[in-house]
């Protein structure tokens, strides 16, 4: 886990196995530019296989399947923030989906990797991403690159 200056600690953990998955210091560097600054707390992104992804979009988010990104904000009681940051929540990024949808895209394996993981930043802290606005979220996404 490294706190990034801001009062915010960021822990990837990659669980796929796969080669493509972007070293943990630029997933982290996506986590921190997606946040304003002086953000305090603690995010945990997994980088997960399919069948990792499957049974938490169907355990959790009653889907079928993989999907590439799915958010779990962190539920706690005020009586519970005896820790010295802040859970916000868990990015889940399921590693195939990113590099199936990138290729059938076609496009940057990275600029999709930023993208999702901004996405999910987004959710956690309550943005709602409606269609308008992913042309931007992409653009902002090329720009953390």
């Amino acid at each position: 886990m490294t706190n990034a200056g801001l009062g915010l600690a960021v822990d990837v953990q990659d669980a796929s196995g796969s080669q493509a998955v972007p070293e943990p210091r630029r997933i982290k560097n996506w986590v921190i530019h997606a946040l304003s600054r002086g953000a305090l707390g603690e995010i945990t992104v997994r980088v997960v296989t399919e069948a990792e992804g499957s049974h938490l979009n169907e355990v959790y988010r009653h889907g079928v399947g993989p999907t590439n990104v799915l958010t779990f904000p962190a539920e706690f009681a005020v009586s519970d923030l005896v820790v010295d940051a802040v859970p916000l929540g868990d990015i889940v990024v399921c590693a195939p989906v990113i590099e199936r949808e990138a290729n059938f895209q076609g496009i940057e394996l990275d600029a999709h990797w930023a993208h999702m993981v901004i996405h999910g930043v987004l959710h956690l802290s309550l943005i709602h991403i409606s269609e308008p606005t992913r042309p931007r979220l992409i653009s902002y996404a090329v720009f953390c690159l």
